[in-house]
């Protein structure tokens, strides 16, 4: 038996979480995307978001 509950979040809150999932997805893209010009380069490739710079 499957038991549905009901979120309760608002709209507002929804938005938020949409929006910084979104954030995350593009972030997460755009260092694919480098990687792979690297790649094709034949350059190194280092994840800054892993090594921070300082």
């Amino acid at each position: 038996m499957v038991k549905v509950s009901k979120n309760k979040k608002n709209s507002q809150d929804q938005g938020e979480d949409s929006d910084k999932l979104l954030q995350h997805l593009r972030d997460e893209s755009e260092e694919q995307q480098a990687a792979y010009l690297a790649e094709a380069s034949e350059l190194p490739y280092i994840d800054l978001n892993i090594f921070p710079v300082r």
